[in-house]
């Protein structure tokens, strides 16, 4: 008998530490509104590459037809 009373007050304080440690854990902090910043699909130093590489091609292309 006096193994079971271990037993079971070991069970219960193993119960107890469970209920304790994982209580806890079930309250979840409110997250806040997170704000995406959005990036701009060209930045301007891209527009100036592109544009440069657009008036090149279109120079080699006048060229290549003259």
């Amino acid at each position: 008998m006096k193994v079971f009373f271990k037993l079971l007050s070991c069970w219960f304080s193993i119960n107890l530490l469970l209920f304790t440690a994982c209580g806890t854990s079930h309250e979840r902090p409110k997250e806040k509104a997170q704000v995406m910043h959005v990036k701009p699909l060209s930045e301007p130093a891209t527009d100036s590459l592109k544009n440069y590489l657009d008036e090149e091609r279109a120079r080699r292309k006048a060229q290549g037809k003259e």
